[in-house]
């Protein structure tokens, strides 16, 4: 029979050495195992959640910000653009050539008055007074023919025989005329009207007819207007009407519509060779025509329009370094 104690020591035994066993294999695991990486891997950190491919371009890229809400294509082509603006509202191309009208002072100080409408042979209103041309009656050819023009006519005046001035005192009107009251075929004037008149207290030089438009303006070829000028000495720039320093004489000009330029002459009287030519050359623009002395003289120059509907005929002011004028011509 065998001992129960020895048997009970047995059984003690083997639990004890099923014990150490398993301490053993628990203690081998929690030695090689680190930290586990499915809790701290750049996985799930950076390229998920920082990753710039969710944050620059889908939210801060500029394709929501510059091109789309401020590009200029809405703002300075579509809203300021020069088409809308210059060409449209202010170009020439398609209307009268573009002078300034009114009332201005020349160099001397003299009234000049420009305005553009229907040539009125009749009247002309100037800074609001009108005035009867159809007075002007006496034709300005008495005396010597090389300081005398048939050109303009007045209401009141004589000349000073061979002197070169004529004597205007009295006389309120001095103005070119049309063709039904002027003999010579020459100066057959049907578009532009020049002269001085008196209105009210003030005394003025004018130019008044109906320009061509810029498409009826010939685009080549030349032309040659003659006509006639009046001037006025400088000296009496206060008083145009007075007993002398005043003198009617000829205008000739040749206009080249293909080089865009001017030249031409004026000549005391009837623009007989004995006179001296005072000669200029210039441009034409869309504000007409300038054109400055080429004789040696300091003056201004000249400035006139074209008038009629196929420019037949040109008017306008001049002024010398001693003395100021309107002129008209025709083809």
């Amino acid at each position: 029979m065998q001992n129960p104690f020895k048997l009970s020591a047995i059984v003690i035994a083997c639990a004890l050495a099923l014990s150490a066993c398993s301490s053993s294999s628990s203690g081998d695991g929690s030695n090689v195992t680190p930290t586990p990486p499915e809790t701290s891997t750049p996985d799930n950190s950076t390229p998920d959640n920082s990753n710039p491919d969710n944050s620059n371009p889908d939210n801060g890229t500029p394709d929501n910000g510059t091109p789309d809400d401020s590009t200029p294509d809405n703002g300075t082509p579509d809203d300021s653009t020069p088409d809308n603006g210059t060409p449209d509202n202010s170009t020439p191309d398609t209307t009268s050539y573009v002078v300034p009208e009114g009332i201005a002072k020349n160099s001397f100080n003299a009234n000049t008055s420009v305005s553009y409408d229907t040539a009125n042979f009749d009247k002309i209103t100037v800074d609001g007074v009108e005035i009867q041309l159809s007075e002007a009656t006496t034709k300005i050819a008495a005396g010597n023919p090389n300081f005398v023009h048939s050109v303009y006519y007045t209401d009141k005046g004589e000349s000073n025989g061979t002197n070169s001035s004529l004597n205007f005192t009295g006389a309120n009107v001095i103005t070119s005329q049309r063709k039904s009251d002027i003999s010579d075929a020459s100066y057959e004037f049907a578009n532009v009207v020049a002269g001085a008149v008196v209105a009210g207290d003030n005394q003025y030089l004018f130019v008044q007819g109906t320009p061509t438009e810029l498409t009826a303006v010939p685009t080549g070829g030349t032309a040659t207007y003659n006509g006639g000028f009046l001037r006025f000495a400088g000296s009496i720039a206060d008083n145009l009407f007075q007993e002398s320093g005043a003198i009617t004489g000829n205008f000739t000009a040749e206009v080249d519509f293909d080089a865009k330029t001017i030249s031409g002459q004026i000549r005391n009287g009837n623009g007989a060779p004995t006179t001296v030519a005072q000669t200029f050359e210039g441009d034409v623009s869309s504000e007409g025509f300038t054109a400055q002395w080429t004789d040696g003289d300091t003056g201004d120059g000249l400035k006139g329009n074209f008038y009629g509907s196929t420019a037949e005929e040109v008017g306008g002011t001049f002024e010398r370094s001693d003395s100021f004028g309107v002129f008209v011509g025709k083809q």
